[in-house]
């Protein structure tokens, strides 16, 4: 069944919106075409140029094609439909993601406003985070290496022993991230990104609970569970 140009470009322009989870792909040209599998036809490529014609879609430097967020209306006006908050945020390119595994992202509500936390483990060593921060649509991420809660000396690590730590010395064993930084600020870093991004794993992996929360600040428990392997990743290889 031959499609027409308009629906080509619905769906062209929801392929950028990645299942509309207000993550923006920015991506090569045969990889968009690829993703359509063998059901294409050669309104496609027309639907694409006319998407670019329009600037609707916007040619970036090393081969790169993304939204052009300056057209949201439009764009939310063919794919007929609201797309969730607003279209500001991208995912890391792909060159950023070599020998990595994706397994959740979060939202930053602290510096840099509106950024984006993708975490990743290591291909090659699935105990080894990595976090990639998004602040800006387009150019490369913040990049950091939490490292393995294998390596007593990673910054994760340090960072988990600062919790304990916390933990311990704080009334009924709850305590607020800011504690933490107190006890590790090298690990945590000063513009608190490595803490945020660690406290972030803690949560999703259930080695900590969140106890109460009020606007931007949070208190915390120990759950009990120790950062093992098999706490970090299910056996079965299921993904957050």
């Amino acid at each position: 069944m031959v499609l027409s140009v308009e629906e080509w470009r619905r769906r062209i322009l929801e392929y950028f919106c990645a299942g509309r989870h207000n993550i923006i792909r920015a991506t090569r040209k045969e990889k968009i075409f690829a993703s359509f599998g063998s059901n294409t036809d050669y309104n496609l490529e027309i639907a694409f140029n006319s998407l670019v014609r329009d600037n609707l879609i916007v040619y970036e430097e090393g081969e790169y094609y993304t939204l052009n967020f300056a057209k949201t209306e439009e764009v939310r006006a063919i794919i007929y439909d609201d797309i969730e908050d607003d279209l500001y945020m991208s995912q890391p390119l792909e060159s950023e993601l070599e020998d990595l595994v994706f397994q959740f992202v979060t939202e930053g509500r602290e510096y840099p406003p509106r950024a984006k936390y993708y975490y990743y483990t290591k291909r090659t060593d699935s105990s080894f985070w990595v976090s990639l921060i998004k602040t800006k649509p387009l150019g490369k991420s913040d990049r950091i290496n939490l490292g393995s809660f294998n390596d007593p000396t990673s910054r994760i690590s340090r960072i988990w022993q600062a919790v304990k730590k916390a933990a311990n010395g704080c009334q009924g064993a709850i305590f607020i991230r800011k504690r933490v930084e107190e006890i590790e600020p090298m690990a945590c870093g000063n513009n608190r990104q490595p803490s945020k991004a660690a406290f972030d794993i803690f949560k999703k992996t259930g080695l900590i609970k969140v106890i109460s929360s009020k606007g931007n600040s949070e208190k915390y428990k120990l759950s009990g569970l120790e950062p093992v392997v098999y706490n970090i990743l299910y056996s079965d290889n299921t993904r957050f």
